[in-house]
């Protein structure tokens, strides 16, 4: 035997084990939701036969079939998307799929195709396709508008096999062999009422809420809290130039879309602490620079931009087709910014309404009350720096009579008896008449609204 030649076989067989498991090719790589009965983090399921006494809990959920419920979910989500709008081509002339005939095949073609990203929504191939793309754009609003549908029913989507999940965890019997029933008549935990903020922020057909915690910064701009108040400034002392193009400026970028070609004007929720910190320059895709002097202000303000201390109107033409950025650049040190608002409507006032932006949380109540497509929705807002206020309680029902019985709000999974307004709701709801409630209910926070999560729970709902 040659020995010389060992050396050589042993790193060649090295290589290959390297590239098996490090280098393995992605050409194969399936969307991100797996059809395996995982349990979610932290849960346990009992020992069952299956495991043949071996004690062993291989992490599936007994019973549950995840591709079934995905595929339940598709069908009332984003198929009848794809089967209304991509139906010409990729039905059955052009792959992916997604719009076949067989609900099998077109739910297989987006998940197994890699279409969908259910950890990142907005990233999903069948969203950017719209957005990033302008592929097939439907409605007069645009592609931006479209984009936002797609990934609405992709949401809708994941929630409700979420929901089948949860369900099916929580009828497994516990340790003594008592299947709980607590969480039966509870909906899935919402987003934040801050990301549903962000997330809702088309107010309507051309009047946008951008997100301000998407904004790149550059120094000495900083992003500060105060409260419950998330606000952008430059700090005292670093300076207040005339110059709009002075390189020491602190700056402030946002890249938006907007949802309807238009001109549009720009609100800003400010704080003008005093006469010397009360400005910016302002300016949108790197054409003219506005100098926005809004003036001192009773703690934050929606201010609308105007120009020098003439208070020139400024309006900006915007196409729904192009991404779009804008630049807040220091002018006075310590001046803030905590919100901003493109619209299209010359009496849109933000100052004309006494509260706070509200967001209507919606929840899927197809495993609770087995009717495809209801849901229960409430609007939310806060009410002062302590509380919410929650208020329409209703049920969205495509055919069928719900009946709901005491409704209690769950906050980041605890239930407070002092949140009792809607426990006389004793209401069987239709399509025409959808309202549980007329009355409005006080809600304390618990961690604030950036990280407060609500569910509800019902002593009794179901179909008629």
């Amino acid at each position: 035997m040659n020995f010389r030649i060992i050396p050589p076989l042993m790193l060649m067989c090295m290589m290959l084990v390297t590239y098996t498991h490090c280098l393995k090719p992605e050409a194969g790589k399936k969307g991100t939701m797996k059809f395996e009965n995982n349990l979610s983090n932290n849960q346990a399921i009992p020992n069952d036969s299956s495991n043949n006494g071996s004690g062993r809990n291989d992490g599936k959920i007994p019973g549950f079939d995840e591709k079934a419920a995905s595929i339940a979910a598709f069908q009332v989500t984003a198929y009848p998307v794809t089967r209304g709008r991509c139906l010409s081509c990729h039905a059955t002339m052009q792959q992916p799929f997604h719009a076949s005939a067989n609900i099998t095949t077109a739910h297989d073609h987006i998940v197994d195709g890699g279409k969908v990203n259910f950890n990142n929504i907005q990233n999903s191939r069948l969203v950017l396709k719209l957005s990033d793309e302008f592929h097939n754009c439907w409605t007069n609003g645009g592609c931006a508008q479209d984009a936002q549908t797609m990934a609405q029913v992709l949401e809708d989507w994941k929630e409700l096999v979420d929901e089948a999940r949860a369900a099916a965890i929580a009828a497994l019997p516990d340790q003594t062999g008592v299947i709980p029933t607590t969480n039966l008549k509870r909906t899935q935990e919402s987003r934040t009422l801050a990301d549903e903020l962000a997330r809702q922020s088309q107010l309507d057909a051309g009047t946008v809420r951008l997100n301000m915690d998407a904004a790149s910064l550059r120094v000495p701009m900083v992003r500060r809290v105060e409260g419950n108040t998330t606000y952008y400034t430059v700090p005292m002392g670093t300076g207040n130039f005339t110059s709009s193009t002075d390189s020491r400026a602190g700056q402030l970028f946002l890249n938006f879309m907007s949802p309807v070609s238009d001109t549009y004007r720009m609100w800003g929720l400010v704080q003008g602490i005093n006469a010397t910190s009360s400005s910016f320059f302002v300016r949108v895709n790197n054409g003219f620079t506005y100098e926005w002097r809004f003036g001192v202000t009773n703690g934050f303000q929606w201010r609308q931009l105007t120009h020098t201390t003439a208070n020139l109107d400024v309006l900006t033409y915007l196409a729904s087709t192009q991404s779009h950025v804008l630049e807040i650049r220091q002018r006075d040190d310590n001046a803030r910014i905590a919100g901003i608002i493109l619209t299209n409507d010359p009496d849109f006032n933000p100052n004309m309404d006494d509260t706070n932006p509200v967001v209507t949380m919606s929840y899927s109540l197809q495993t609770l009350t087995g009717v495809a497509g209801s849901r229960f929705e409430i609007d939310i807002e806060e009410y002062d720096a302590f509380s919410y206020k929650f208020s329409r309680p209703r049920i969205i029902t495509p055919d069928r009579a719900i009946r709901v019985v005491n409704i209690r709000p769950v906050v980041n999974g605890q239930i407070s008896p002092q949140n009792s307004t809607y426990t006389l709701v004793d209401q069987t709801v239709t399509t025409a008449n959808p309202d549980l409630s007329n009355r409005s209910m006080i809600v304390l926070k618990d961690r604030g609204s950036e990280d407060d999560r609500f569910a509800f729970e019902f002593e009794i709902i179901e179909a008629n």
